[in-house]
């Protein structure tokens, strides 16, 4: 299946995080220790590198999700209807065909703190941001997934 880009890779990471059941204070520790949102290079298919963002997770006592790595990403796409998608894939995957570089994890408390004092989304880190707004904008991102099965998809 292919998956279409989004070309807001920043949005998609605030984005997917409001998914999350926070309010559930059962579920609440769980996920601030299981979720990160990353900035950082990639590397695209003919060697330029961009700033991107993602979600990573760190997944365990799921028993839906038993088979899964214990780290994965979470990224954004478009679906048919032209909705906005979320897929996982194993994060070594990731990290290997993305050629990723450089990256920044922020907890979501710290995701909190920067969008409050910046007013955006990211990218916060200063040479990300510049980067970024030499390279348009967040124009390149992951524009499909070839060598690996998505894990798990999220349709809001």
């Amino acid at each position: 299946m292919p998956l279409r880009p989004t070309h807001t890779c920043f949005d998609d990471a605030i984005d997917f995080l409001e998914l999350l059941p926070l309010d559930k204070p059962q579920l609440r520790d769980d996920i601030l220790r299981s979720f990160q949102v990353a900035h950082g290079f990639c590397v695209s298919s003919t060697g330029v590198p961009y700033v991107h963002a993602w979600i990573e997770e760190l997944v365990s006592g799921d028993p839906e999700r038993i088979t899964w790595p214990a780290h994965v990403v979470w990224q954004g796409y478009l679906r048919d209807n032209g909705r906005r998608g979320y897929f996982a894939v194993p994060a070594s995957w990731f990290y290997t065909t993305f050629g990723v570089f450089n990256r920044e994890l922020y907890s979501l408390e710290q995701v909190a703190q920067h969008n409050l004092a910046t007013g955006h989304y990211g990218p916060w880190r200063r040479d990300f941001f510049e980067h970024a707004q030499r390279q348009g904008g967040g124009g390149r991102v992951l524009g499909s997934v070839d060598g690996v099965s998505p894990l798990g998809f999220i349709e809001p």
